[in-house]
């Protein structure tokens, strides 16, 4: 067994990623990760217990010729290892006009949505990603610099959503290619990876060797090891918001609303109140952004009678002894005082 292997199956045993029995959808792009994610899986499916089929996504970005190369590059794969295979195409830069948002966004929102319909076809219990811990340095600094709190800084997980599997999130891209390399292997180039229009390219060729070059350069580990460190934090911070929670939030069976006790809100920590407003924003479909958390935070503090609007329609009643949220004319952008409608 090669050294990788065996790193491979600790790993995903150390993380408990798959249970006997699961189908797993790998998403196969052809490149160096994902090629050598579908090796790994294909060589260890019997010592784990699990079936493979993956999924090529065209984005219908790239020139016609070089995705009809790298769908031939992934068919041979496939049928090499003896993996079912689906291939989908899709209008990518028709979704990023509609939703008004950048490629890169529209991109992974496809996708995404394509390995979960995908995954849903073929009764798979497990969708395999192929990042890397160099994504997750890149993917913390891209969080940093755009704004993040601590969940955010945590990166990606090896598990997401009981789904969403990534096993490769302990190993160097480095280790992955000499890894293809020994197995002789070969793999797609996406030359759009060079194109430093998008930001996250502009981290990985220009950023993350800077920051290697002047400050440390072993930065990709540290940033790994930070985002781990992180992430037990966090998993210990929604431990104890959660148990907050039952003493701050109310939610009455009579009215669509959800309050919140004024004096235990104030009473608990900063850091953990901070986190139960969070989920109340997100169980209301509200955006949690800063502002708005410190808004409410401030509006406890006020005295009664005080009023606050939030995106989508939200507004927020402050009374003698508690918050109450609320969409007093629907989930829409609306103007205006509080005129309660039920």
């Amino acid at each position: 067994m090669h050294p990788l292997e065996k790193k491979f199956q600790a790993v995903v045993r150390d993380n408990n990623l798959f249970l006997p029995g699961d189908r797993v959808l790998v998403g196969f792009s052809g490149g160096p990760d994902s090629t050598a994610l579908l090796l790994l899986l294909a060589g260890l499916r019997s010592v784990f217990s699990i079936s493979l089929a993956a999924l090529y996504v065209n984005h219908g970005l790239r020139p016609a010729a070089a995705t009809a190369a790298d769908e031939e590059h992934v068919r041979n794969v496939c049928r090499a290892l003896d993996v079912r295979l689906t291939i989908r195409r899709l209008d990518v830069a028709r979704v990023a006009r509609a939703r008004r948002t950048g490629i890169e966004d529209a991109a992974r929102v496809c996708r995404h949505a394509a390995l979960r319909t995908t995954a849903q076809r073929l009764a798979a219990s497990r969708i395999a990603l192929g990042h890397t811990a160099d994504d997750q340095a890149e993917e913390l600094l891209l969080r940093l610099v755009r704004g993040a709190g601590r969940g955010g800084l945590a990166g990606m997980r090896f598990i997401r959503d009981g789904l969403v599997v990534r096993p490769l999130l302990s190993f160097r891209k480095q280790e992955l290619l000499a890894f293809l390399r020994d197995r002789g292997v070969g793999f797609c180039h996406d030359e759009s990876n060079n194109d430093l229009c998008f930001v996250r390219n502009r981290i990985r060729r220009r950023l993350l060797p800077f920051l290697a070059a002047e400050f440390n350069p072993n930065i990709t580990t540290t940033l790994v090891h930070t985002a781990d460190i992180l992430r037990q934090e966090d998993e210990l911070l929604a431990r104890l918001a959660g148990q907050a929670a039952q003493e701050i939030v109310l939610r009455p069976a009579d009215r669509p609303e959800i309050r919140l006790r004024r004096r235990r809100l104030l009473a608990t920590p900063v850091a953990l109140g901070r986190r139960v407003l969070e989920q109340v924003l997100i169980e209301l479909g509200c955006p949690p952004r800063f502002e708005h958390v410190e808004a409410v935070r401030r509006l406890a503090l006020a005295p009664p009678g005080k009023r606050l609007h939030l995106p989508r329609g939200l507004r927020v009643r402050g009374e003698r002894d508690v918050l109450v949220l609320l969409y007093p004319q629907g989930r829409r952008r609306v103007r205006g005082d509080l005129e309660t409608v039920f």
